[in-house]
C-alpha cells in the first residue's frame, strides 16, 4: 500500500498460510514462510506478488520446519519515527508512563515470532526474548512479546518526567553479535551489552505522570484512566 494506507494490494491468497514477511538485502524482492505446501517452506517473490518461488523444498513430514535465518550482512534493529505508543494502540498515545504497559514498532528486532514471556532465575518477566532486548535511558525493561517488527514492554518505575531514550538490541549478550555503525548511545545506568551488539537509533518519547487512554462509558462522567497504578 502507499505510505498513506490508500491503494492496499492482496500480494499473497491466504493470510492463514503466508506468514513473517521480511524485504531481501539484496533487492525489492519480499520472503515469506508458508505452510501452502502442507509443510512448512520459505518463499521468495517479487515486490508487487510476481514469481513466487519456493527456496526451501522441504519434502520432509508436515511436522518439519523451514524457518528464516538471515539475509546477507546482518542489519540493526531501527524503531520506528512515532513507533512508541501506549499498549491500547487505539486512540493512539504516543506518551507513556512509569510502569505502563507499551508497544515498540520497527524492523529487525528479532528473527523470531514468541507471543509469551519467560520468567528469569527470581520469577520476574525476562528482559530477554527471543534475544532482543529493549532498554529505556540505560535500563533493560521486561518484555511480554517479540516479533520481528514489534515488541510489548514495560516501562521503568522510575518516576522520570520528560523526554526518555528508547534503544532495541538484537542478538542481546551474545558474542556472535554485531554493533550498528554509526550509531551513538549512551547506555545511562544499565548494563551495557556486548561490544558487538547491534543497536537501533535511539528513539525519544515523552515521559508523563499519567497517560489517559480514553475516558470512560458514554453517559457517565469522564473519568481519566491511567496505566501508572494498578
Amino acid at each position: 500500500m502507499n505510505a498513506d494506507g490508500t491503494n492496499q494490494i492482496n500480494l499473497t491468497n491466504d493470510i492463514n498460510t503466508d506468514f513473517q514477511p521480511q524485504w531481501t538485502s539484496d533487492g525489492p524482492h519480499i520472503a515469506f514462510e508458508t505452510s501452502r505446501d502442507k509443510n512448512s517452506e520459505i518463499y521468495v517473490m517479487k515486490a508487487d506478488g510476481s514469481s513466487p518461488m519456493n527456496l526451501a523444498n522441504n519434502t520432509a513430514m508436515a511436522d518439519n520446519f523451514d524457518l528464516f535465518g538471515n539475509f546477507g550482512a546482518e542489519q540493526p534493529p531501527v524503531i520506528s519515527a512515532g513507533g512508541i505508543i501506549l499498549a491500547n494502540l487505539v486512540p493512539k498515545i504516543e506518551t507513556i508512563s512509569p510502569l505502563s504497559i507499551f508497544s515498540v514498532f520497527g524492523s529487525v528486532f528479532t528473527t523470531q515470532t514468541i507471543g509469551f514471556p519467560n520468567l528469569d532465575g527470581n520469577g520476574d518477566l525476562d528482559s530477554i526474548l527471543g534475544n532482543a532486548c529493549l532498554e529505556m535511558n540505560g535500563e533493560r525493561l521486561p518484555i511480554f512479546a517479540a516479533t520481528p517488527m514489534q515488541l510489548n514492554a514495560q516501562a521503568s518505575a522510575a518516576n522520570i518526567l520528560g523526554p526518555a531514550t528508547f534503544v532495541a538490541i538484537s542478538n542481546c549478550d551474545t558474542a556472535e553479535a554485531l554493533r550498528s555503525a554509526p550509531v551513538t548511545v549512551e547506555m545511562g545506568r544499565g548494563a551495557a551489552p556486548s561490544a558487538r551488539a547491534l543497536l537501533s537509533n535511539a528513539e525519544a518519547v515523552i515521559v508523563e505522570e499519567a497517560t489517559p487512554a480514553g475516558p470512560c462509558s458514554a453517559g457517565r462522567r469522564s473519568v481519566i484512566v491511567s496505566a501508572t497504578r494498578c
